[in-house]
Formats: structure tokens, sequence, C-alpha cells
């Protein structure tokens, strides 16, 4: 049946800046239809003060919750508890003594206590004083505080100019989010480079921020409201040296100006230690556990690996920022489908404050395949939180494919993004049609080092693929990057790939482009090619060629004069490919059968998690991290990437056709109007006139465009012979395991007949119902606020008003549920899950409980008793 939100308890506990009147609790549900959420249980509008706008003040020292957020929740009708309990106010007086008695202080202020508005166009003032080597200072390490909320207004905004390498007059600029849209923190030296983080930016809410220059080589450290979450060490130099600068701006006051409200700065001349710096954190909340667990890193990602490899180790580290309480380890396991390829090392029972111990995670890929992923469970006695679930993942492409629907040919690791935008995810994620990437050179021009490292790029075009959802690994031609300036296309310099990196390096040979595209081709037989800008897109030599030799390769691989042979010598068949598309950076080729503009991309779907396909391509485009890839062009970017010139990936140009010419369209595209001009344009994708039912064998949207379903997996059956209702199997890949098949007919079909095709089995709306037509999947029959699709999905009765139970509090204080498992009528083969998610701004949600089979039984989650709770938790529930 798919994921379904469905019960959203939401209890919001300790919280500050809201009302200070006595606890209390209201069921809340929303109206779809409007913008308020109604308040029951007896408590009235005076009790709780809700407002517009983020930041409006009812009280003094008081914020409201915005009433908008609600609607980001779920799809349809959602109920819970809104748990709050009595505010306590932010003692901004306490952090500063607390400040000021740190040792190293230089600087503290909250300026009288109002802070400094941040308007947007204006930097404020600020000296950080003397830090590391100001007035003869020993360069030994430097820290700077800031405690802020900050709103996003632009794709790249700053906390603070200060000082940094002062016999150079450089500058740092501390980023909440670096250039150009990342939604990363970052650090930027102003004319020489940015470096950015892998920790999301944080908008909308008071937030703790320190930077920790290590008196090391010079490491950076960032650290969110008292905890460590992020070594950057890109660069290693760094150089605090303080001074006067600016909050919230460049040093010049007037570029990515933040917009919101600075409430309190501090500068220290020293590394200030990981308890010293939760202390200060503590002192603006008031308090904090004791003992206190911290966990390092919250992801463990081994990424990619190679089935039948050497065994990999990564670490967790387990810190205790308590104070003075030893922290108990109770047990450390490996849970989940996949825990068989991991185990751990071995680990205290307990730390003394302050202490940290990191414990090693091992991974044996000899006989994984795809990707693999498993939960690392730690318990402890921490006071602010008794049990961490910290996901486990690793990554192994799958073999080619026999066949693939589209190959793409880009000159460089990192261009499949730039230039070619949302294709990857789309295909892949979207139509999950096979498709297959080629890169003509490794990036390695310009990449110093030892051999080895030359071809740094082909991992991080790896990891960018696993983002964009290929399941095949890149085909790496290895032809020298650079080496096609010469001006000719028939030869070309080339790298063996035999897996030695340092001995392929140095064994160049003349490949021919052609000839070695051509064989792909004939091995692969795509059905669409997709290469470079004829004119280089912005001129780059490589990117001409790699767009020549993919013009003349289509030609070649459908000759049958021409003798190109495998791998073992046998000859390979020719292959037509039906259709060739280059990009069109300037959408003037003057050998074009027809353009095309691609209306797909910035669509959003559930299956990227609401997400479009572009997005996705931006998210990839941070794995070349050697490149600082900003973004892929698109349309309707008013400042276009490549000096003045305007490349959006969406435009293409047909230049060659077996299956006729697409269709040309008119009228207006939904986000840019510009370009509905062209009298020849095809607002489209590229498989028009493409037969698609040869892919029907795996899932792959072989029968509607924009998205595999159930009449996907009909045409799959009636492929191998079977007379299936059509469209009668509302999702198709039942199990989950990636392929369409009998099994999915099972579970889903024959199983759980839903002939009317409305999400609910027959056998559960005849129980439930007088017959299969008087069940509606969006109707509330018993008025309890939840559909009758959600009312199956979550085991309850659509005549009854009911609701699971999902409560928070108790001594300990806990969220306590129970989810039914997936029995009855309605529900062979099946099997319901769950998970709890939390939340502090109801959009970004993170899992902190997840369990694969519901069984009825009292659950119960142990939550921490400090601030750090703040927020908001959800269950969510899905049939499959």
């Amino acid at each position: 049946m798919g994921l379904r939100l469905f019960s959203d308890q939401l209890c919001f506990s300790a919280v500050r800046n809201v009302y200070s009147g006595l606890p209390l609790a209201l069921l809340l549900r929303k109206n779809p239809f409007r913008n308020d959420v109604h308040y029951f249980s007896g408590t009235t509008l005076d009790d709780l003060i809700f407002c517009k706008n983020s930041y409006a003040t009812t009280y003094s020292n008081s914020h409201c919750l915005p009433v908008m957020t609600f609607q980001l929740l779920s799809r349809s009708l959602f109920f819970g508890l809104l748990c709050i309990s009595q505010s306590i106010a932010n003692d901004l007086s306490a952090w500063l003594s607390q400040a000021q008695a740190t040792g190293g202080n230089v600087s503290a202020s909250t300026n009288g206590g109002n802070g400094w508005v941040l308007n947007g166009s204006t930097g404020v003032a600020y000296d950080f004083g003397a830090l590391d080597a100001l007035e003869g200072k020993a360069i030994d390490g430097a820290t700077v505080e800031f405690i802020f909320n900050i709103e996003k207004t632009r794709g790249s905004v700053a906390i603070a100019a200060v000082g940094g390498d002062s016999s150079t007059g450089a500058h740092n600029v501390f980023k909440l989010e670096q250039w150009n849209n990342t939604g990363k923190f970052g650090m930027t030296v102003p004319g020489v480079a940015d470096y950015t983080f892998t920790t999301d930016s944080v908008y909308g809410r008071i937030a703790h921020v320190v930077f920790r220059r290590n008196n090391d080589s010079g490491t950076m450290d960032l650290f969110i409201d008292g905890v460590f979450v992020e070594r950057h060490g890109a660069k290693s130099d760094w150089r605090l040296d303080g001074g006067g600068s600016h909050l919230g701006s460049f040093p010049n006051g007037s570029t990515d100006v933040s917009t919101g409200h600075m409430l309190a700065v501090a500068s220290y001349d020293q590394a200030l230690s990981n308890q010293e710096i939760h202390a200060l954190y503590g002192s603006y909340l008031g308090s904090l556990s004791d003992p206190y667990a911290v966990i390092s890193p919250r992801t463990i990602d081994f990424g990619h690996y190679d089935a039948g490899g050497d065994p990999q180790a990564l670490a967790v580290r387990i810190s205790n920022y308590g104070a003075s309480q030893n922290l108990g380890i109770s047990n450390i396991r490996v849970t989940g489908g996949h825990a068989q390829f991991f185990s751990i090392g071995a680990y205290p029972e307990s730390l003394s404050p302050g202490g940290e111990v990191e414990v090693t995670v091992r991974f044996d890929p000899e006989s994984a395949a795809g990707s693999v992923t498993a939960m690392l469970e730690i318990e402890t006695t921490g006071g602010n939180q008794s049990r961490f679930s910290i996901p486990i993942s690793a990554f192994g492409f799958e073999p080619l494919p026999e066949k693939t629907a589209i190959m793409i040919v880009v000159p460089h690791p990192d261009d499949e993004g730039l230039f070619f935008g949302g294709t990857m995810t789309y295909y892949n994620k979207i139509r999950n049609l096979p498709t297959t990437l080629i890169a003509m050179t490794s990036g390695d021009s310009g990449i110093g080092g030892e051999p080895a490292v030359r071809f740094l790029r082909e991992d991080e075009f790896r990891n960018a693929v696993r983002v964009y959802g290929m399941k095949n690994e890149p085909i790496f031609a290895r032809f020298d990057d650079g080496g096609s300036s010469i001006g000719t296309v028939d030869t070309w310099t080339q790298f063996p790939n035999t897996g030695d990196d340092a001995a392929d390096y140095l064994s160049p040979f003349t490949g021919n482009p052609v000839e070695y595209l051509a064989r792909w081709i004939r091995i692969l037989k795509p059905e669409v090619l997709l290469a470079s800008d004829q004119g280089g897109d912005y001129g780059h030599a490589d990117h001409r060629h790699t767009s020549a030799a993919t013009v003349a390769a289509y030609d070649m691989a459908a000759d049958e004069s021409v003798t190109i042979l495998d791998d073992e010598g046998r000859p390979l068949s020719a292959w037509a490919a039906r259709k060739l598309y280059v990009h069109d950076a300037d959408f003037d080729d003057p050998n074009h059968l027809g353009h095309l503009f691609h209306t797909r991309w910035e669509t959003s779907y559930t299956e990227l998690g609401g997400l479009t396909p572009m997005a996705i391509t931006g998210l990839g485009l941070r794995e070349h991290a050697s490149q600082s890839v900003p973004r892929a062009s698109r349309s309707y970017f008013r400042d276009p990437m490549f000096a003045g010139q305007y490349e959006p990936s969406e435009f293409w140009t047909m230049l060659r056709t077996r299956v006729g010419l697409d269709t040309f369209n008119s009228g207006t595209l939904s986000f840019d109007s510009n370009y509905d001009a062209f009298p020849d344009i095809h607002h489209g994708d590229f498989l028009e006139n493409i037969d698609l039912t040869q892919f029907a064998h795996d899932l792959a949207d072989t029968v509607v465009g924009g998205g595999v379903n159930g009449m996907d997996l009909t045409a799959m059956l009636e492929r191998q012979g079977n007379n299936v209702p059509h469209g009668s199997v509302m999702s198709g890949d039942a199990n989950g395991d990636g392929l369409v098949n009998q099994e999915d007919l099972n579970l889903l079909h024959l199983a759980n007949p839903d002939t009317d095709s409305d999400s609910l089995p027959d056998a559960w709306e005849l129980t439930h119902f007088v017959d299969t037509g008087a069940a509606s999947p969006n109707a509330d029959d018993d008025g309890d606020g939840i559909s009758t699709l959600d009312e199956y999905i979550a085991g309850l009765d659509p005549a009854v008003s009911d609701k699971l139970d999902f409560t928070i509090g108790g001594a300990p204080k806990a969220i306590r549920f129970s989810v039914p498992p997936a029995s009855g009528a309605g529900y062979d083969g099946l099997r319901r899950s769950y998970a709890v998610l939390f939340s502090t701004d109801l959009v970004e949600w993170r899992t902190i409980h997840t369990e694969n089979v519901a069984d009825g039984s009292a659950q119960s989650i142990m939550l921490p008793v400090d601030d750090e709770t703040q927020g908001f938790y959800r269950l969510q529930m899905r049939v499959e």
C-alpha cells in the first residue's frame, strides 16, 4: 500500500518563549481548507496565544509558534496531543557570567540584554578582541561563540566575520549557509575560497553555535547547541586572530547580510574544551543533565564497497559532557536486516566526566550485495538520552544492465549534474528505467600528488551517482583531461583501467574515443544517447570533443560494415540507437531536428521525499567536494553560471532520430515562460516514440510517464502472458525488492484483491461495509478525523471513533504507544511497520525509533529530561 502518514502525536515539552502560564494539553485537528488550527479539550485561545508571524511578540521575551507550520505536516487529517509544560525564561545574564568566567575570555556581550537586530542590508560592527596572534599572542587556538535566531532570506548567509591571518589581513566569514543555497554551514576566506561543512543550516529558531580553531595545525570544529558536530580539516592552517569586524555580514558590512536577531557573542583566546562549550550552552538554558551522553557521528556511512573486498572499519565516539557523574554504557549492538555484515569492538562500562571513547564498527563486504543498512543501538545512563540509534549504511553497485534505456556521456565528473540536470534522478528514481553514465575523463587535470590519487574525482563521482539514485557504477573511459585540446577527436590519450591507479596513470596509450563509445553502444544497446553541447557548453575543448565523439559513435555503432570486438575477441552486433540529443547551451544549433525543454525535473515526487529531481541533483553535486560545485544550471536562475552565459540544463537539441520527430508544443511552461516563444520546442522528455514495454520485466514506468504504478505492473504481467485486469494493482513493488514480479502480484492482487482500485482490499471493505462500493478511502464515516484509508493502515475500525494510544509523560518521561499487527481480513501477506520521528520546527524530521514489524505490544521510548527534547514527536505507519 505504500507509505501513508497517519497519526501525528505532537508533544512540545519544556517550551521556552511561548507562554508563561500553567502546563496544558490540548487536542489538535487540522482543517485542510483553512490556515488555522482548532483547539479542543476545554482549552480556549486565551489559554495559549498563537500568532501568524514567526517572530511576533506577545509578552516580554516571548515568541509565538507559527500556525502556518502545521500545514506542512501531512497530506490528510492528523490528530495528536500538543503537550506544553511551564515556560522557563532564557537567562542571558547567567550565560554572560559564565562566558566572562571561562578561561581565555576576551569579549562577551549581549548588547545590554537587547542583542543586535540583523536587518538584512548592513552588518553590525563588533570587536572580537585579540585572539591567536594579535598583540604578540601565541598561535595556540581560539574560540568564537554566537547565540542567534536567523531567518533564511538568501542563498548565502553570514553569521559573522572574524579576523583570520593578521599578517595578510585575511578574515574568516562564518556562514550559516554557504554559497549558494547549499543548506550547509560553511566558512569563507573572502577572495580566496569557500569551505563547506556537511552539517545542515539552522534557521528560524534560537541556536547556540561555536567555532573552535584547534591548537593543532589549525583545523576548525563546529558545535551546535553545546555539542560537537563536525571537524573541517580541508584547510589545515586556519588562523583566528580576531580584532574588529562585523556580525551578520562579510567584513565589508554589506555582503551576505543576515536577517534576524543576534542575542549574544563571545570570543576566547584558547580552544575551549568540549565540556566548557557545553557548560556555556547549559548556562544559557538554565540546567543540563549529568551525566550527559553525546554520540558522534549520528550516521555511519561506509560509502561504496566492492563485493568480496577487504573489511572496513569506522568509529563512533561516545562522550560524557557531564560535570560530575560517570556515564554508564550498558549495551552496544547492531540490529536490522543486514546486521550480520557488521561487528563492534570493545568498549568500557563507563566514562568519567569529560571522558570519551571511540568504538570501532567493522563492515565485512565479503558476501554483501547492493545497499546494506543496519542500526547501531547504544544504551547509556545519560540523563539527557538513554538510547541512541545510529543508522549504518554501505553501498554496492549492481552489474551493468544487459540493455539500457538512456546512455549519458559526460566530459568530466560533475558535468552530469551541471549540464544534465535531473536526468539521472528522474529516469532512475521516478521512471526506474536503466540509465548508464560514461565519463570520458576522470577530471584529473590540475590534481597533484602521487599517481594513485589522481583519480580521486572518480570516487566523488561514485558518491554523487549514489545520491542521484543510480544502480550502476559509472563507466570511466579515462581519456586525458585536457588532452583533447590538441584540436582533434580522432586520437586522444587514454589511461588503462586495471584497478591499479598508480600503474595505470603511468601507462597512457593513444585511444580512439569514437570506437570506444561505439563499443559501449553495442554492448548496452541504449534507446537514447545524451551528450554535451557541440559548442563545449562554455567553450571547453573536452566538452566539444565528447559531443563530437558521441555523434560519430552513434553512426559507427549502427554501421554493420564496422567490426568492433568484445573483451573476448568476438564481434559485437551492430546497434542503432533510436535518438541522440545534445545539451544546447545557447539553443542555436543550426543542425537541430527539434528542440526539447525537459519539463519533469522541477516536479516534486513522493519517491524523492517531496523533493524535485533537480533538488536531488543539487545534493549529488555536493559530493564533488574537490570542485566546490555550487549547483546545476537551471533555466530560472537569474544569475547565470558561467561568465554571463545562460546555460539551463533543461535545454536540449535532437541531432539524430530513427523514430520520428518529437511533438512540438505550444503553451506556457509553469516555471519559465521565456521559452514558450520557440515554434519548434517539445515540452516533455527524451523518451517520446520509444517502445518502453521492452523494460516491463523490471519495476519501470512503461505505461504512463511520471511514475511507477499498478498499470506498469499489469503491463509486465501481460507481457509474461498473465491476463490481469488493467490497473487493478495500485502499487507496483509490494515487497520492496526493486522488482515487479509474481511475488508482488501474490501480495497485492491475488491475496488481497482490490476490484474497485481504491487502495482498500475487498476483504477489509466487506468486513466493515455492506459492499466494496460503500467505502471511500478519503471519507471519515465515524467523524474521528481519520480517513478510511488511514483507518485501514493503522488497523482501526472505520465505524468507531477511535485512535491509537500515543502519549508522552510519566516518570520516567517516555513516549508510550502500541501498534497492532497487520492481521485479519485484507492483510494477507502484508505487515505493518512504524517509526517515531522528532522535529524541533515541524519541517525537518528525524527518526528516533524504528521497528520493522508491529506486534501490538506496548512500547516505551525513554526521553531525555532536559531541554534538548523541546520539539514534536509523531508516529508514522505503513502497511506493505
